[in-house]
């Protein structure tokens, strides 16, 4: 049986609804409607548990007498809103878009042993995040691989659709954080600090993948989860390491069945720097950003910029035949891409990588920067779009 061409998926982070985000506290009438009005239009069963005619509605209740049980029912809802989303877009493969979790680098970092908080840091698109310090040896804590699990759990029991989970990768995690424990032990051996921190770095990336991915993975893996993708937007920082990036991918996938596809999510950096190691890398597909360096309002192949598919064009050269999810929504703009731009793209990287049945479909990112608005029209074109490329192909 032929599987499906262009399978479309988000990245994993949707934008927490202010309801959720400020739960706990008055909420004002602007963000009881905005709850009710999106609960309607997609037909969330829940949406009763959080707005009722008796007020006794969750986001209805006084302040003072909210519970954590309230607080994780919330959460739980807000992902329902999620996940109707997508299916409402018409997404093949879906997420919870993070609605339970915070931002990506600190909520991994608090289910982490030996990293504690060090301070708090501006990062892209005006977001802030809280930069951790390794001070020890790094492992997952049970209460974290209990978490994922838990969170595939209810994902599954909620959705018909393929179901995705994301995680923040190993090398990303150690790039964005200070690591006292590892340099400062091999400064303290007469290294120089040059040495001393390349070695650190080599330590702290492989304890993080085999110590806190792998043990997670493998947990997911058994609860049932079919695809895993983990994210490392900080992949080409340094040149250098491109091999210990991989490294550490192969090791956070290590041990996992051929049943579960492992991917791995790339944004905003130079990839050619990962070549030619990446060809060593034991993954099933990769999703790229693409749209930052391709016009917004239109495409056609004779206008291509020659740095906007050089990523696919390496993936090609080194025989990489694997999946790769082509990025063909704008995250940073409000500018609602049509579905003949999306197809066209579609079209152009189908014919650099010379094979469609290669080609998936997604945001160059999580939309979690976008208003729910934006981003549902962003992927309902997105799917509009890559329809409009399945009739080309025939199917």
């Amino acid at each position: 049986m032929r599987k499906k061409l262009f399978v479309t998926q988000e990245i994993g982070s949707l934008q927490r609804p202010y309801w959720l985000q400020k739960f706990g506290e008055h909420l004002d009438k602007k963000s009881i409607k905005a709850a009710t009005v999106w609960g309607k239009k997609f037909r969330i069963d829940e949406l009763d548990e959080l707005i009722n005619n008796s007020d006794k509605g969750l986001l209805q209740k006084d302040p003072r007498s909210i519970t954590e049980s309230d607080k994780e029912r919330v959460k739980e809802i807000a992902s329902i809103y999620a996940i109707r989303m997508q299916e409402y877009a018409g997404l093949d493969r879906i997420f919870n878009g993070e609605q339970t979790r915070t931002e990506m680098y600190g909520f991994m970092a608090g289910y982490t042993n030996g990293m504690n908080r060090a301070g708090v840091l501006n990062s892209f698109d005006a977001n802030y995040f809280i930069k951790g310090v390794i001070d020890e040896n790094i492992s997952i804590k049970k209460e974290g691989i209990n978490f994922f699990v838990k969170e595939f759990d209810f994902i599954n029991k909620q959705t018909k659709k393929e179901i995705k989970t994301c995680l923040t990768g190993p090398y990303t995690m150690v790039d964005w954080s200070y690591l006292e424990h590892h340099v400062y032990g091999h400064e303290a051996s007469c290294m120089s600090r040059p040495i001393a921190i390349r070695k650190g770095r080599f330590e702290a990336v492989t304890e993080f993948s085999t110590k806190v991915l792998n043990p997670v993975v493998r947990a997911l893996e058994k609860t049932g989860a079919k695809f895993i993708q983990i994210d490392e937007p900080a992949a080409a920082t340094d040149e250098g390491e491109s091999g210990l990036f991989v490294q550490a991918l192969n090791a956070s996938f290590e041990g996992l069945s051929h049943d579960v596809s492992k991917a791995v999510h790339l944004c905003y950096s130079d990839y050619s720097k990962l070549f030619p190691d990446l060809a060593e890398c034991k993954v099933d597909s990769y999703l790229i950003e693409f749209t930052n360096h391709s016009s917004l309002d239109k495409f056609e192949e004779s206008d291509v910029d020659p740095k906007t598919f050089t990523a696919l064009s390496l993936f090609k050269e080194y025989g990489l035949n694997v999946k790769i999810g082509i990025g063909v929504v704008d995250i940073h703009s409000d500018i609602i891409e049509s579905p003949e731009k999306i197809r066209d793209e579609i079209r152009v990287a189908s014919k650099i990588l010379g094979n469609p049945s290669l080609v998936e479909i997604n945001p160059d990112c999580g939309l979690r920067t976008r208003k729910p608005e934006i981003a549902y029209a962003k992927l309902q074109n997105m799917v509009k779009g890559a329809d409009l490329a399945r009739r080309e192909y025939g199917e």
